[in-house]
């Protein structure tokens, strides 16, 4: 919660990596374990976003809590962190959820968390949670992208129960070479290190072809 400590937080992680350079980039896949685990993994893609000419961003974000069908589109105006506020694409927002999978931000079926006390955020009433709520898949990557990229628009989507290819043939219709995509990933959290190591490059090579 403390502006001054996540911001050498940040700093601190994008100063310790030297990326090589990728032209032309539309899209990063950064993991959202928290900046004590997955932080130096993240901080490989985001430091390729230094003064990058990136006016819009949109945060495709797993769900952890909500169960719900569709990819859910933020309803929010600002999307604020203890960084500032990040301005919404209200526009994009509006022209999304005019069509399948993409569904406005409503309440929903939510598994609370069990550190939800602990969070800053007021516990809303029983059955008004939406899966933005408590989700930290997207929220983890914004303030990275406060400090990678300055100024910028955001729209956050959560991903639940939804055809990928359905929402990436939605998202083509309203892509411009100013717009990035952060697909904000989950891999596993409890394997064995060389079950993982298999699993992992098994998505890797996946993502490379």
């Amino acid at each position: 919660r403390d502006p001054a400590e996540l911001g050498r937080v940040i700093d601190r992680l994008l100063a310790s990596v030297q990326p090589t350079p990728v032209q032309g980039l539309r899209a990063v896949i950064c993991p959202h374990a928290g900046y004590t685990y997955s932080g130096p993994t993240a901080a490989h893609a985001y430091a390729l976003l230094k003064h990058a000419p990136v006016h819009t961003v949109i945060v495709l974000a797993p769900s952890h809590y909500a169960g719900f069908r569709g990819a859910c589109v933020s309803s929010a105006d600002v999307f604020r962190t203890p960084l500032g506020d990040v301005p919404v694409a209200r526009d994009l927002a509006e022209k999304l959820v005019q069509s399948p999978p993409f569904i406005r931000e409503g309440p929903c079926r939510v598994q609370r968390p069990t550190w939800a006390r602990q969070s800053s955020r007021p516990i809303p009433p029983d059955g008004t949670e939406s899966p933005d709520t408590w989700e930290h898949s997207d929220e983890v990557q914004v303030p990275f992208l406060q400090r990678a990229l300055g100024k910028f628009r955001l729209l956050t989507i959560v991903m639940g129960d939804v055809d990928p290819a359905a929402v990436a043939q939605g998202l083509g219709k309203h892509l411009d070479p100013q717009t990035l995509i952060v697909v904000s990933s989950d891999l596993s959290h409890f394997h064995p290190d060389q079950a993982a190591r298999t699993l992992d490059a098994q998505c890797t090579d996946a993502i490379l072809r």
